[in-house]
């Protein structure tokens, strides 16, 4: 709760103290749903913290353009904003305790935080779609293939490429889905640019 209220490096510090010595409890690594569940809240509201506290997309200027803030915080949600809310997900849960209440706290600044960029993007995309989508530093959905798997393909006889078109699946799923991949022995690996040429 405090850390919620001060959004201070020095209560970054102290939930990560408290999240390390949780981390060395005995019953840490046991399988059971309920301490799994408690932990992983604590995990990830560690996590909120140290983003409400960072904040590096508060750095992303808008340009010249009226939809400048939708393709800087497009490209924001890509590279960070997905674990934000798969974050804010996994935190989310009942304050029936010391620490639910304080996860809740966290929770909520970072709802704040979120609702905020939200507005924000909104306002860019509003001024992106009557500019006509120009696609010089997005890729809008509809040419994703076109312009994203096409030259990934041909680029490489080897190359193969499984696309998993889920509908209704927010970034933040996606996130986790490509954090579980990146865990398995096997190629598995996601396809990524991190610059338009």
């Amino acid at each position: 709760r405090e850390g919620a209220a001060g959004q201070d490096t020095a209560s970054v510090e102290r939930v990560s103290q408290a999240l390390r010595g949780l981390q060395g409890h005995k019953h840490f690594d046991d399988e059971d749903r309920e301490l799994t569940n408690v932990v992983k809240r604590a995990t990830m509201a560690a996590r909120l913290l140290a983003w409400l506290v960072a904040r590096p997309e508060r750095r992303l200027e808008g340009g010249a353009t009226p939809y400048a803030d939708a393709e800087a915080l497009g490209r924001w949600y890509a590279d960070e904003g997905g674990y934000v809310d798969w974050a804010r997900r996994v935190a989310r849960g009942p304050a029936a305790d010391k620490l639910g209440e304080g996860v809740q706290a966290v929770v909520r600044a970072a709802d704040q935080a979120r609702m905020e960029l939200d507005r924000r993007f909104a306002k860019g995309l509003q001024g992106w779609v009557e500019a006509g989508q120009p696609s010089s530093q997005v890729v809008p959905i509809h040419d994703a293939l076109k312009r994203v798997a096409a030259p990934f393909l041909s680029a490489d006889p080897e190359h193969k490429l499984l696309v998993l078109l889920i509908d209704g699946m927010a970034w933040a799923q996606a996130v986790e889905l490509l954090a579980s991949l990146g865990n398995l022995l096997s190629a598995w690996g996601p396809l990524s640019f991190h610059q338009l040429k």
